[in-house]
């Protein structure tokens, strides 16, 4: 009995030891893949990630190799749909991991941005809320939703799932991005008031917005389209020294200028 005990305890041992190697043998090779990564040699690191992937298929590093696999064909050699099929294999192999929710954004981003398929893309924008709601990459995927739902000409939609990220996700950093996607839509529908309404909500309420000229802008927009010239040649004038596009600014406040200078012209000639 005690020899037979010898073995085992000896066949366990050799096990450990092999597992243990093997084990720094993946990391080893997850190391150099990164290090091909970061000297821009991408061929070269994803044939160690594939190589993990077909040799590791349970090893600690394969849920990451399928990401990296996915992302170096998505954002170096723009093998789009290979990427979906690495990112697809992650996501249904390993559903709950942070590494699943990085790769649903990079599929959404894909059929969003890439292949120009919104609906594709709130289906996975769905799929992130779903698996990790209440969070700060829920609130983007929801405003995402709304890029998409735009984008689809449902402007109706896109409205309310913008509001959406106001009404849920209050204090998020995606809020004044809400608030001034509505404002667009409203403003390339034509209904001003509306936008106006969404883009003073903006300025009022996220002083500290880095979107706050971007608003400003298109609020002045907003008036001179109603007649409200005065108002839109002041507020262009506020802006002028922070707007990243002077040249655009100037010829608006030209041409308000112009239409103020006609407008007075007619009224004094009427008296």
């Amino acid at each position: 009995m005690l020899f037979y005990r010898r073995i085992i305890c000896c066949l366990i041992g050799i096990l450990l030891v092999g597992a243990i190697g093997c084990q720094s043998k993946i990391e080893q090779e997850f190391e150099e893949a990164q290090v091909f990564v970061s000297k821009g040699k991408y061929v070269e690191a994803l044939k160690v990630f594939n190589g993990i992937i077909s040799r590791y298929p349970s090893g600690e590093f394969v849920e990451q190799a399928l990401f990296w696999s996915g992302n170096i064909n998505y954002l170096y050699l723009n093998k789009y749909q290979t990427a979906l099929e690495r990112f697809e294999e992650l996501v249904v192999s390993y559903p709950k991991s942070s590494w699943a929710q990085a790769a649903r954004f990079d599929k959404a981003t894909i059929y969003q941005e890439v292949l120009k398929d919104p609906q594709a893309a709130i289906m996975q924008y769905q799929e992130i809320i779903d698996f990790v709601p209440g969070t700060a990459k829920a609130a983007l995927s929801q405003l995402h939703i709304a890029y998409c739902y735009d984008k689809l000409g449902r402007a109706e939609q896109a409205v309310i799932e913008a509001q959406t990220v106001i009404e849920e996700y209050p204090d998020s950093e995606y809020v004044d991005d809400a608030r001034l996607a509505i404002g667009e839509i409203y403003l390339v529908k034509g209904e001003y008031n509306l936008a106006i309404k969404a883009y003073q909500a903006l300025i009022f309420k996220h002083p500290e917005s880095e979107l706050q000229i971007e608003a400003k802008f298109d609020q002045a927009v907003c008036w001179e389209e109603l007649g409200e010239l005065e108002k839109a040649f002041e507020e262009y004038k506020k802006i002028m020294e922070k707007y990243p596009n002077p040249s655009v600014l100037e010829r608006r406040i030209k041409n308000v200028g112009e239409k103020i200078a006609k407008k007075n012209k007619k009224w004094k000639q009427k008296w």
